[in-house]
Parts: structure tokens; C-alpha cells; sequence
């Protein structure tokens, strides 16, 4: 029989996501480790969602159900993170799904090391692939992970994140309502500025859908005016860590990049440049290729003839390499 206070609670944002949500909840139902409750939090949902998050409540006692208009999802996780009665809390995104093994695993280790958060390695899905990724941060101090996360090293998820929960109280954390484009990130962030004692278990667990209808992967002029709000919040977390805030100019540097490649001209080559010019700084030792590097560096030192040069030659390869 559980304990009146569950040793792990499982936070499930749903949305609109009745595709996926029945192969999320029995993946964290079917868990060899049973210590945990299942907090799922409908924010709002049109599709049956809702009433799939009813139908599993019913069968099993370790679920509970919140229904809430829609306000996004950091306002769904923060219900979560406020209802939580685990000693222990990890997120999991409704579109997602995780292995047997991974609570009691992940519970285990944050135990034996005495954490107060613990770090694992994950797989992203795509239809017809999948792909290991590796999260051992080169150091487990935490401002140099929160380093790594920024210059794109690590992901800045909860979901592959086990936490003591009493964190968020203790240090007064909370998620930044109305920013939902990395607002785990910023979460995650807050937690390691104030906590010390950061493990690894070099395992995957989770199972990352590359869901291609999410905010992160749907580049719209909303997708990118979140990722304007989560660099002007992650800014003034920052703001007494003058070493981190420099880290912040690869995370701009990589919404130029998305700006410039990935949104469907969006944006103006001017409006592209004028962003953010200070991540120019951190160009040559960004993870991009070095024809990538050499693009960003003409357009945000406004070298306009070189630059035209470039994306010419780099559309050339890519026919080239269509044919």
C-alpha cells in the first residue's frame, strides 16, 4: 500500500492531445516502481482529452484530475507543481511516453547520491527513427550546467529531470505564466542557482516525440514573440550572474538562426540583424556549421554583399544535393 505522501509525483500538461495521451498514461502506469500519483491537468482541452484523463481516474486511485480553462502550459504545470505531494516530482509531456524502469531507476540513484536533482539522458522519436542523446553535463557544478543548457549542450527540460519537490517552496519557484517556450527552462534554471547537489545517470528513459504541431516545432510570429519573452525573463534571472548572462547570447543567437532559416520569411533581413546584434560575439564558438557561422556573422555585422554571397552558394549546395 502507498504512503499518504507518494515518494514520486508524475505532472502531465495536457492539450488538445488525444492522439497520444492513452500511450503516455499507460507508459506511466505500467511502471515497475508503484510509489507515485499521476497528476493530470487538462488545460482546456476541445478534443476528448479531458474525458480520457476521467476514464484512466477512475480505474486507478494514483490519478488525479484537474480541468481548467485554457491558459497554456506553464499555468498547467504550475497546478501541478502546486498540488504535488511527492517527495520527488518529474514532468512528463502528453505527447511523450517513458520506459518501465525509469521511476524506480531515477528514484534509486537521487536517493543513493542525496540530490536534489538528477539528470538523465533521453531519445528523440521521429516517425521513422530513433535517436539517443546524451545529457552527461561536462561538469555537475550547476552554473555550468545551466551554461551548457544555454549554449545548446543540454536540454533545459523538466521531463528529463528528477527533483526533491520540496525545492520549489523552499526557494520560492514558480513558472512564469503566459511564457510557455522554454518556461521549464527557466524553472529548471531557478532551481540550480539556489540548490548544490546535481547527479547523472548516463540512461535513457524518455521517449521525446517530435510532435511537429508543437509551439517549439510550429514557427509562427507568436512562437517567436514567446521566445522573445523567455530571453527577456532568462535575462533578469541572470542579471547577479555576470558569466551566465553572457551564455545568453547563444540562445540568441540560435532565435537569429530561426529567424533567418527557419521562418518562412517571417522577418526581413534587417528585422533579422537588428534583434539581437550582441550574439554575434558568440558565433565561433557556436555548434553550427562553420558556412552557418560564416552566414550569421555577415548578416549581424551587416556585411550585406558577403552575405548575399553566402546564401547563394549555400542554395546552390542544396539543389546540388536534391539532384
Amino acid at each position: 500500500m502507498n504512503s499518504p505522501c507518494p515518494a514520486i509525483s508524475v505532472i502531465v500538461p495536457v492539450y488538445n492531445v488525444e492522439k497520444y495521451l492513452r500511450r503516455c498514461i499507460e507508459s506511466i502506469l505500467n511502471q515497475k516502481f508503484t510509489d507515485f500519483e499521476l497528476l493530470l491537468i487538462d488545460d482546456g482541452s476541445t478534443d476528448s482529452s479531458g474525458d480520457l484523463c476521467d476514464e484512466y481516474a477512475r480505474k486507478d486511485q494514483r490519478i488525479i484530475v484537474f480541468h481548467t480553462e485554457n491558459r497554456g502550459v506553464s499555468h498547467a504545470r504550475q497546478i501541478g507543481i502546486s498540488q504535488a505531494r511527492g517527495i520527488y516530482s518529474i514532468h512528463v509531456d502528453a505527447d511523450d511516453w517513458i520506459e518501465q524502469d525509469m521511476l524506480s531507476e531515477m528514484y534509486h540513484t537521487i536517493q543513493t547520491d542525496n540530490a536534489d536533482m538528477l539528470i538523465v539522458d533521453f531519445y528523440l522519436n521521429f516517425s521513422d527513427k530513433q535517436q539517443l542523446i546524451c545529457q552527461k553535463p561536462a561538469s555537475l557544478v550547476p552554473h555550468a550546467i545551466i551554461a551548457d543548457i544555454l549554449k545548446g549542450n543540454l536540454m533545459g527540460s523538466l521531463c528529463n529531470k528528477l527533483i526533491r519537490h520540496t525545492a520549489y517552496k523552499e526557494f520560492n519557484i514558480s513558472f512564469s505564466i503566459g511564457i510557455n517556450y522554454c518556461e521549464d527552462f527557466l524553472v529548471v534554471t531557478e532551481i540550480l542557482l539556489k540548490t548544490k547537489k546535481i547527479s547523472y545517470l548516463p540512461k535513457p528513459f524518455y521517449h521525446y516525440n517530435q510532435n511537429n504541431t508543437s509551439i517549439t516545432n510550429t514557427l509562427e510570429k507568436r512562437t517567436f514573440e514567446q521566445r522573445f519573452l523567455f530571453i527577456h525573463k532568462i535575462e533578469s534571472l541572470l542579471s547577479s550572474y555576470p558569466k551566465l548572462k553572457k551564455k545568453i547570447n547563444y540562445a540568441k543567437l540560435d532565435i537569429v538562426y530561426c529567424m533567418l532559416f527557419k521562418s518562412h520569411n517571417l522577418y526581413t533581413k534587417k528585422e533579422c540583424s537588428d534583434i539581437y546584434p550582441e550574439s554575434r560575439k558568440s558565433i565561433f564558438s557556436s555548434r553550427y556549421t562553420l558556412g552557418t557561422r560564416c552566414i550569421l556573422f555577415a548578416l549581424l555585422y551587416k556585411w550585406d554583399g558577403l552575405f548575399n554571397i553566402l546564401i547563394k552558394i549555400q542554395k546552390s549546395r542544396h539543389v546540388k544535393n536534391v539532384k
